[in-house]
């Protein structure tokens, strides 16, 4: 490693599975109620559930002073780079139908509940790149899956077209997607700082840093649409947290250190 200059580096991956039958409590949650009869039937990964997270940081001195021997000192010498990489799985996303409440109607699963019904899954899901765009039902947007897959197709039908689950219990249905089965994008980011560090005297040193976040400026996606009655549904429309929503962003800064 002498001859690439020092290096330095930490490397660390968790892998982790939470599960539950419902995430959070009641405004905290997307819907934290359960079947009254079944309580463990929405058992399945949390809402804040990521299987992969792997973080690489580190630190190289770049060997200038050796590459140009006979190069000035302080133009050659203290100069660092350090990035930062950061991956993780992507969020649980779940398919609701969205189906309204009525007192006088217990819906597919009889039980009146029809806010925690899912969307029937028509088709295997397709994933697209939500970089590009896509076409699907006349609409054009940066969809992430086809749409079609969902449906509440099934689940609105009424007693007299051959659909009814409260006097035959084999209909009875929370939709056929399972609670938080699909997921949304990965998220991959690169920070990157450059220093330099000057020796005034023996006690003065100058350090100059440009620090890069979201490096190579890409963005990261947040879940897409999963409202399957909204005409925007399985598209991307917005990017990471407030943290993590920004683009790249060069922080220069000039330290004087004694």
């Amino acid at each position: 490693m002498r001859a690439l200059g020092n290096v330095s580096y930490q490397f660390s991956y968790t892998y982790g599975k939470s599960l539950d039958t419902t995430s959070g409590f009641r405004a905290l949650a997307r819907n934290a109620r359960v079947p009254y009869f079944d309580r463990k039937h929405f058992k399945a990964v949390s809402d804040y559930d990521l299987t992969n997270y792997i973080s690489l940081s580190g630190s190289w001195e770049l060997p200038l002073t050796k590459a140009w021997k006979n190069g000035p000192s302080r133009l050659t010498s203290g100069w660092t780079i350090q990035p930062i990489f950061n991956y993780r799985s992507g969020e649980p996303i779940d398919m609701f139908a969205n189906l309204s409440r009525n007192r006088t109607n217990p819906g597919p699963s009889a039980a009146g509940d029809q806010n925690l019904v899912r969307a029937n899954q028509l088709a295997p899901v397709t994933y697209f790149d939500p970089h590009l765009a896509q076409s699907f039902n006349g609409r054009t947007g940066n969809y992430f899956f086809d749409p079609n897959a969902f449906s509440q197709s099934g689940l609105t039908a009424t007693p007299a077209q051959g659909f009814d689950p409260v006097n035959n219990p084999s209909q009875r249905t929370y939709g056929t997607s399972g609670r938080n089965a699909f997921r949304g994008p990965t998220r991959t980011n690169v920070d990157l700082s450059v220093a330099k560090r000057t020796n005034i005297d023996e006690r003065i040193k100058l350090e100059f840093r440009a620090d890069m976040f979201n490096a190579l400026n890409h963005p990261l996606f947040r879940n897409p649409n999963t409202t399957v009655t909204s005409g925007t549904f399985g598209q991307i429309s917005s990017t990471g947290s407030a943290t993590e929503s920004q683009p790249r962003i060069i922080q220069l800064a000039l330290r004087l250190i004694f």
